[in-house]
């Protein structure tokens, strides 16, 4: 018998694959049934992208239409350094702050608030942040308990729904630099980064389903399109 990464893909994989990333964003779990199936990552990669840029498709256009009637807001026109940034820090840097974390709270903490906190322009509130969300955790670890390490494990399991929606929407805020606006109508801006909260979660289930490195491809394919395709790239 061929490894699972060789083997022939079920006829309903494609469908099998749907329902599963449904279920998962029904009840987002960290569990051992969402273990990082490594079995056809190409097909199951492709998949995710081909379904994110449909929905992307589908939801930019009215949103863009909509963005052209509203006064004082707009996209911010690309930087010398845009594409560097798009098509390989993007991917990597993103990808590490946002969803590296989903299956490490303790990577969360050590890692991905220090990243943010070099990715982000007002570097100041979020280091403070970040210090605040360190020193609480460094207090709970010498003061806590026999045991309390293993409480605080089922506790994090059983609200990681919240977990994974934070960081997902975490990521869309992220690309609220994308635009720039003037007084009230920066308001409208949560609602046009639907598409980015559309493709973090299946980004986020792809990373969790077939590792980072599948979710910092698909990001980088995804950007390459959105940016070299020309109804997409504006």
């Amino acid at each position: 018998m061929p490894p699972a990464s060789q083997a022939q893909p079920r006829p309903d994989f494609v469908l099998a694959e749907l329902r599963a990333l449904l279920a998962f964003l029904a009840r987002p779990t960290r569990a051992r049934r969402l273990a990082r199936d490594r079995s056809h990552p190409v097909l199951r990669t492709g998949l995710m992208l081909l379904l994110t840029m449909a929905l992307v498709v589908l939801i930019s256009f009215p949103l863009d239409h909509y963005m052209s009637q509203v006064p004082g807001i707009s996209e911010r026109p690309p930087t010398r350094w845009f594409l560097v940034f798009a098509l390989l820090v993007a991917p990597l840097l993103e990808e590490l702050i946002f969803r590296a974390g989903l299956r490490s709270a303790r990577f969360t903490l050590g890692v991905g608030l220090p990243l943010l906190v070099f990715w982000a322009d007002d570097r100041w509130v979020l280091g403070t942040m970040a210090l605040a969300a360190l020193g609480a955790w460094l207090y709970k670890r010498l003061h806590s308990p026999p045991g309390a390490a293993f409480a605080r494990g089922r506790q994090y399991l059983r609200r990681y729904p919240w977990v994974f929606w934070t960081w997902t929407a975490g990521f869309a805020c992220a690309h609220v630099t994308n635009f720039v606006t003037e007084g009230w109508s920066s308001l409208y801006v949560i609602g046009f980064l639907t598409p980015q909260w559309m493709a973090g979660a299946i980004l986020s289930y792809l990373r969790l389903r077939q590792g980072l490195l599948a979710a910092m491809a698909m990001h980088g394919l995804y950007n390459a399109i959105l940016t070299f395709v020309p109804p997409l790239s504006g």
